[in-house]
C-alpha cells in the first residue's frame, strides 16, 4: 500500500495534432495547394513515427508556402498548420517555442471566429495553458485552462472534453498547493469519466489517494478512494 501510494500516472494529457492528412490532388501539376498537402502529408508520417524533428521541418515548410500564397489572409489551414508546430515543438520539449506558436494558432482562431466561442478556439486555450503547465508558469496555466472550461461549458462540449478540463485544473491547482480546489476539479473529471465508462476516472482517483496520503496525511479518506478505485474496475470491466 505504501509503495502504491508513492507512484502517480501521468497527470495531464497528452497534445495532438490538430487535423489529419488530406489525400494527394489527383493533378500532375505542383500547385500551391498541393505543395502544402505534400508537405502536411510528409510531415504526418513523420509523426506517427515519432521522428518530431522531420515532422517539425515539414509542418515549418508547408507553413511557409501556406503563408507565401495567403499572407494577411484569416485562413483555417494556417492556424491548424501553427497549431501543429507547437505540438511538435511539445513533444521536443521545446515549451516555450510550443507557447509562441499556440499564442499564434489561438489568436488567428479568434479572429477566424470572431472571438465567438468554438470547440476550436477552446482547444486553442487548452493547448496555451498546457504550454504554460509545462514551463511550470502554473497561474497563467490555470488562467487558459480555465477559460478553456468555460467555453466548453458553454458550447456543451463532449462529456470527454469537459472532463479533460477538470482534470486540467486539478493538476495545476495541485501544483499551485491549492489542494481543496485540486480535489474539487478531480471528483468533478471523474463525475464525466465514469459517464463515459473510461478508465482515466481510475488514474485521477489514484492520484486523489495519492494526495489525501501523501500530502493532506488524511489516511482514511486515501484508503475510501482506493476502496472506489477496486469498485470501479469491477464495474468497467463487467462492461
Amino acid at each position: 500500500f505504501f509503495h502504491y501510494c508513492a507512484n502517480r500516472e501521468e497527470e495531464m494529457s497528452d497534445e495532438h495534432l490538430d487535423i489529419k492528412p488530406i489525400d494527394s490532388l489527383q493533378s500532375s501539376s505542383l500547385t500551391e495547394e498541393a505543395e502544402i498537402i505534400k508537405f502536411q502529408n510528409i510531415a504526418f508520417s513523420y509523426y506517427h513515427k515519432n521522428n518530431f524533428d522531420k515532422s517539425l521541418e515539414y509542418f515549418l515548410k508547408a507553413l511557409g508556402v501556406q503563408e507565401f500564397y495567403y499572407k494577411n489572409q484569416v485562413n483555417k489551414t494556417t492556424a491548424d498548420l501553427l497549431h501543429n508546430i507547437g505540438v511538435n515543438y511539445s513533444k521536443l520539449k521545446y515549451y516555450y517555442d510550443s507557447l509562441d506558436y499556440y499564442l499564434k494558432a489561438l489568436n488567428l482562431r479568434k479572429e477566424l471566429y470572431q472571438n465567438q466561442d468554438h470547440s476550436e478556439l477552446a482547444q486553442s486555450l487548452r493547448y496555451v495553458g498546457a504550454a504554460y503547465y509545462r514551463a511550470h508558469i502554473f497561474t497563467e496555466a490555470r488562467d487558459y485552462f480555465d477559460q478553456a472550461l468555460k467555453m466548453r461549458q458553454n458550447i456543451n462540449a463532449s462529456k470527454e472534453d469537459l472532463a479533460e478540463s477538470f482534470n486540467d485544473l486539478g493538476v495545476v491547482y495541485e501544483k499551485l498547493g491549492d489542494y481543496n480546489q485540486s480535489i474539487y476539479n478531480y471528483e468533478e473529471a471523474i463525475k464525466f469519466y465514469e459517464e463515459i465508462n473510461s478508465n482515466k476516472a481510475v488514474v485521477i482517483m489514484r492520484n486523489i489517494a495519492v494526495m489525501y496520503f501523501s500530502i493532506k496525511h488524511d489516511y482514511e479518506k486515501s484508503i475510501e478512494y482506493f476502496n472506489k478505485i477496486l469498485d470501479l474496475k469491477e464495474k468497467i470491466m463487467s462492461i
